[in-house]
C-alpha cells in the first residue's frame, strides 16, 4: 500500500534531529495541527522542557500562552499563503519580544503537512533594541511603531532561510578542520563560473546555494573518515560516496531549495558516466551539478587534505584540462579557466 505524503514526511523529518540540534538558536518543526514534531536542544533549553513534555503540546500554548491560535500568527499565515511569514511576538514568561518566523514544508504542491518555526531574541539580533525599549517607558506608541518598523525590515523571506543555511555550514565546518571553509570557497568559484556563463541573477543564486550546501550530507559521515590520514579503503570510499544522496534527503522538502537539490545530488557525476550516485552522463547531468563538480574538484586539488598536501594551482589547471570531456564539462571548464585568466 502506498504511504500517505504525511507519513513519508514524518519519516524524513525524523532524520533531521541531529541537524537541527547543531543549530544554535531555537528551531522546531510542527505538524498542520500545530503540534510539535521536532524541537532542537536550543528550543528545549529556552523553555526548560524535555522532548517528551513538548511533543504533545500545541505551539500556541507555549509561544502565545493562548488556548487557540491568533489570526496574525506567522504559522497560520504561512500555512494559509503557502509561504514564509514572520511577526514580532511577546512572550509573557520571559518578558521578551521574539522574532517569530514560520516556513512551510510541502509534500505536495497543494498540501502542507509541517512547518519550520524559528525564534530569535530581538535583543540579540538588534542590539539597538535597548534604546527603543527605553522609549517604550515614555511612549507605548513609539515602541509599537518601532516594532512595526522592525517587522517590515525583516519582511524578506531569505532572513530565516539564510540563517539556517549558515548554521548548517557552521555545523559541517565544525566536524573537521579539513572541511572548514571549503563550502564557502566552492560557492565563490561557482558564482564566478555562473556569471561568466551569463546566468540570470536567480540562477546564480541557486548555484551559490548549491555550492554552500553541496557537502551537507557529510554531517552524517563518521568523523574518522573525514580526518583519516591514509587513503580510504573501498568500503570506506563507498560510505563517503553516500553524502550527495544524504544531502539531498536532508534538503529535499525545503521549498526554496527545490531547484538546488538536484545540483547537490548529482555533483559527483561525470560526463563519461563513471561518477556517482547514478552514473549519469553528458547532458543528463544538470548543468548546475557540472558547474559544482568543477568548482569542488578545483578546491579539493588546491587545498590540503588529511592524506596529502595541496597539489597547487598549476596541477589543478592541468588536471581540469586533461579531464575535460571525460570527468568535466567542456563549457564549464572553459568558463572557469577564463575566470582564472589562465586558459
Amino acid at each position: 500500500m502506498k504511504k500517505k505524503p504525511a507519513e513519508i514526511s514524518e519519516k524524513k523529518l525524523s532524520h533531521w534531529q541531529d541537524l537541527i540540534d547543531s543549530i544554535p538558536h531555537p528551531i522546531s518543526v510542527l505538524d498542520n495541527n500545530f503540534r510539535f514534531v521536532l524541537a532542537n536542544k536550543a528550543w528545549l533549553d529556552l523553555f526548560s522542557l524535555s522532548y517528551e513534555q513538548i511533543k504533545n503540546m500545541k505551539c500556541y500554548e507555549l509561544i502565545h500562552h493562548q488556548k487557540r491560535h491568533i489570526n496574525k500568527c506567522p504559522l497560520i499565515l504561512s500555512i494559509k499563503n503557502k509561504s514564509f511569514a514572520q511577526n514580532i511576538v511577546y512572550n509573557r514568561k520571559f518578558k521578551k519580544h521574539f522574532l517569530y518566523q514560520s516556513l512551510p514544508i510541502k509534500n505536495h504542491p497543494e498540501l502542507i503537512y509541517h512547518s519550520i518555526i524559528n525564534l530569535e531574541d530581538i535583543k540579540k539580533i538588534l542590539p539597538e533594541i535597548k534604546h527603543y525599549e527605553e522609549l517604550h517607558i515614555k511612549s507605548r506608541g513609539a515602541f509599537l511603531n518601532m516594532l512595526e518598523d522592525i517587522t517590515e525590515a525583516y519582511e524578506q523571506r531569505e532572513k530565516l532561510f539564510m540563517s539556517l543555511i549558515k548554521a548548517m555550514i557552521n555545523a559541517l565546518d565544525a566536524k573537521s578542520p579539513w572541511t572548514k571553509g571549503h563550502s564557502i570557497r566552492v560557492a565563490g568559484y561557482v558564482e564566478q563560473i555562473a556569471q561568466k556563463m551569463n546566468y540570470s541573477e536567480n540562477d546564480i543564486k541557486n548555484c551559490q546555494l548549491a555550492g554552500l550546501l553541496h557537502d551537507i550530507g557529510k554531517i552524517g559521515t563518521y568523523d574518522y573518515l573525514l580526518n583519516k590520514t591514509e587513503l580510504l579503503t573501498p568500503k570506506e570510499r563507498k560510505k563517503m560516496q553516500e553524502h550527495p544522496v544524504k544531502g539531498s534527503n536532508i534538503l529535499n522538502e525545503i521549498e526554496q531549495l527545490e531547484g538546488v537539490v538536484p545540483f547537490i545530488k548529482y555533483h559527483h557525476e561525470r560526463i563519461d558516466g563513471k561518477g556517482y550516485p547514478e552514473g549519469l552522463s553528458g547532458d543528463n547531468i544538470p548543468m548546475g551539478s557540472r558547474i559544482l563538480h568543477v568548482a569542488d574538484s578545483y578546491d579539493a586539488m588546491t587545498s590540503d587534505r588529511p592524506y596529502r598536501e595541496k597539489m597547487g594551482i598549476p596541477y589543478a589547471v592541468s588536471e581540469l584540462k586533461k579531464q575535460t570531456g571525460k570527468q568535466f564539462d567542456k563549457v564549464v571548464v572553459k568558463a572557469f579557466l577564463d575566470c582564472l585568466e589562465i586558459f
